[in-house]
């Protein structure tokens, strides 16, 4: 299995797939801040 760098990527994105909703998280890789989403099932 290829190891990967996480500088080679612009986002990197957390789901959490779930049985009635999904949380998402966004952090970009140059920066320190984190966005979560919500998505209904």
């Amino acid at each position: 299995m290829k190891d990967y760098n996480v500088n080679d990527f612009a986002t990197l994105i957390g789901i959490d797939w779930a049985d009635t909703k999904h949380d998402i998280c966004e952090h970009p890789t140059n920066s320190e801040a984190y966005q979560y989403s919500v998505i209904k099932n």
